[in-house]
């Protein structure tokens, strides 16, 4: 092997798909029962489908994606009403994940921090 570094990104293209797709859920910019396509998603962003197939495969499976038929999908509807369920859900969990973290937190590390 030769003497040159290489830069290997961490993230393969799909991961890199289903973050940016995430993202636009979670932030609105993909609205609640807004159809796309997988030919859609990928002129957006610039990238084959097989990427886009699998982070939307990877959303339906985290039920922010419905599948509506052959390469059609929409964002999943949710309600106020749903979304100020997840969000309290989302804040318990994160208070017991710290609480259990801080619970096992050994001095030697918290002196090192």
């Amino acid at each position: 092997m030769s003497g040159r570094k290489y830069k290997i990104n961490r993230f393969s293209l799909t991961e890199q798909v289903y973050g940016i797709i995430k993202e636009q859920i979670i932030s609105g910019e993909l609205k609640s029962g807004e159809k796309v396509s997988v030919d859609g998603l990928a002129r957006d962003l610039d990238t084959s489908k097989t990427p886009i197939r699998e982070a939307l495969n990877k959303l339906i499976g985290e039920y922010l994606v419905v599948n509506t038929g052959k390469n059609k999908m929409e964002i999943v509807r949710l309600s106020m009403k749903d979304v100020s369920s997840i969000s309290d859900l989302r804040k318990v969990l994160e208070v017991l994940a710290l609480e259990e973290g801080f619970v096992k937190i050994s001095k030697e590390t918290l002196k090192i921090i």
